[in-house]
Order: structure tokens, then sequence, then C-alpha cells
């Protein structure tokens, strides 16, 4: 399972206020010691044109997860209000979950997930699916109508236990979830994450002697990075994202801003040489850096058009680095 940042995650506004932004039943299915969190409002991101074709885009990040999900019926991506990916053990893949509320069909489920030679079994009373195709270690499971776990199986049936016990995380987690999970103003984020753990964690330095230990160590700013969250939020009008970076020092913290100055000026610098250098320089256009004793803090409001037009050309640049390269001609005679 792939985390941040990227990664991101779904749902509806189903608190406001002082309510939590984030589903009881999602927030009992965390591991109480979970790393890395991840959310999506899919309701809500569905609400604007941008939020639809992000979306659109979005995916499962393990192949064998994508196996499950096939061979399952199942598609967090879809029919989902709220949708949450936790790991415990970030850096290692396929461990962790999927969580989800939404309206799922159970008999659907169970008939192409036993078509497509899943094996059911009982687990606290709760069906779960496992050995899929492709997927000998992902399970997926329907604890009632309205919620879906996916992920390892030891992940899952952790799961189902904190389920039916109703064990909520620490009070703690859950602050550090809420405050992730809403922008500045109190609105909830579209998308969010939180990481406890340094960024380094999450990607493992390379090999000493490998191609990719010069450019590691060129980022070793990034690797004071000891916790880090932010949020997505679309509007009619604008894409709104911030971050927060804690880092081990206010002087790290000044660093990191500096360096993420540079590298926006370098980006500007460039723009004329690239179609997609000159979109992304306009997007860092409205950047803003600050920082907040050992916490570099990163504020930006988009127009709409503008970040689907990078994302587009972004697309289309994977794709042809993907497609196979035609043949040469054959020479005319």
């Amino acid at each position: 399972m792939k985390h941040p940042m990227l990664v991101f995650a779904a749902a509806a506004a189903l608190f406001t206020g002082s309510a939590l932004a984030t589903d009881a039943t999602l927030l009992t299915l965390i591991p109480p010691d979970a790393k890395v969190i991840a959310g999506v409002r899919a309701a809500q991101a569905a609400s604007s044109p941008l939020g639809q074709f992000v979306l659109s885009r979005m995916g499962p990040g393990a192949q064998g997860l994508q196996s499950l999900i096939k061979a399952s019926g199942f598609d967090p991506t879809h029919d989902v209000s709220e949708l949450l990916v936790a790991t415990a053990t970030p850096g290692t893949r396929g461990q962790g979950i999927i969580s989800a509320r939404g309206v799922f069909d159970p008999a659907k489920i169970d008939s192409l997930a036993k078509a497509h030679g899943c094996t059911s079994a009982s687990i606290m009373g709760i069906t779960t699916y496992k050995g899929c195709a492709g997927a000998s270690n992902g399970a997926l499971a329907l604890p009632d109508p309205t919620t879906a776990v996916l992920g390892d199986a030891d992940s899952v049936s952790a799961a189902i236990s904190r389920y039916r016990s109703r064990t909520a995380p620490s009070d703690a987690l859950q602050k550090q979830i809420q405050a992730a999970s809403v922008d500045a103003s109190g609105a909830l984020n579209d998308l969010w994450f939180l990481s406890l753990v340094p960024l380094s964690d999450l990607n493992p330095p390379p090999p000493a002697d490998s191609a990719g230990a010069t450019t590691h160590q060129n980022m070793n700013a990034f690797q004071k990075v000891q916790q880090a969250s932010g949020g997505v939020r679309f509007t009619p009008e604008s894409v709104r994202v911030a971050g927060q970076l804690v880092m081990q020092t206010d002087k790290d913290a000044q660093a990191m801003a500096d360096i993420l100055r540079f590298l926006a000026s370098m980006i500007q610098s460039n723009s004329q040489k690239n179609p997609t250098v000159g979109t992304l320089a306009s997007v860092l256009s409205a950047l803003n850096l600050t920082t907040n004793a050992n916490v570099t803090q990163v504020a930006l409001a988009v127009p709409e058009a503008q970040v689907e037009q990078l994302l587009n050309t972004l697309q289309q640049q994977h794709r042809h680095a993907e497609s196979p390269a035609a043949p040469p001609a054959k020479p005319v005679n």
C-alpha cells in the first residue's frame, strides 16, 4: 500500500462545528499505533468540478489490492462517502487498511468474490473474503452494509476486533486527525494526510553505493521533517492547499522555508523552457511560506482551471512515458 503524499484519500461532511470531522465508525477502525493516515471526503469533493476530476483518476496503490477489488466488485473510489487509509508500518508495501463508509451491496460482493476464487470466513461474526487471485494476503470485510475494510489479512482482522469493541483512538491521535482534516478556518478538507513519523521513514534511503544515494544526501533538509500534515479543499473557484512540516529545531524550520522558496524560484526561472514547468510556475506563484517556532507552514490558493490544466499535462506526460516506443520506419526503396 503506497502512502502520502500524495496519497493521498474521501467523504461527505457528516459532522460540523465542534463535532469530529471524521466519521466515528471509521475512527474505530484506525490502528491505535497508526503512523500515517490519509482521508478523502468523496461526496464533498465531488461537489466541485476539480474534485470530480481528481476522484475519477484516483486508484488503490498495491497491485494485490487492485486484484482483490476487481475480484470482489468492491471499489473504494466509487459509491463511497468517506475513505480512510491508515498504516502502522510506513514504508512497508501491502501493510495497513483502507476503510470506507458508503452504501454497499453485500449479496453482490459475496457473489462476485466467490466467482473469482475468494474464500469467505467469519471473524467475530463478520464475513471476510481472502485468497482472491493475485492478493493472497489481501482481505475484505463488510462489518455492516455501510462500512467496508480492505487491506492485509492481519490488519483487517485487527480492525474487525476494534469495530466490535468500538475502541476509539487515543484522544491525542483524534486531536491530530481533527487538526489535519480541517483548514485554518475550520472548514472540512476534501483530502488530507497526517504523518506522525519522520519523512525519512516513508522513503528509506537507498544503498550507499546506489545511483540514488547522492540525491538522497542532497535532500538532507527533508530528512529533518519529524511530522507532517496537510489538506486540500476544493471550492467552485479555487483549490486551497495548506500543510505543516514539524522540524527538529526552529532553525531547521527556517531552513526548510528557504529551501522551498529556492525550489519555487528555480521552477519560475525555467518556466519558459517547458509548458509543464510554466504551468507549475504559475501555480507556485501564489505559494505562501511562513514559520512558527519549529514548524514550517505552507499555504496555496490556486484557481481551479490552473490546477486542472497542470494535472492534465502531467497525466499526458505519464501516458506518453508508459506507451511503447514506435518501431523505426522501414526505409523506402
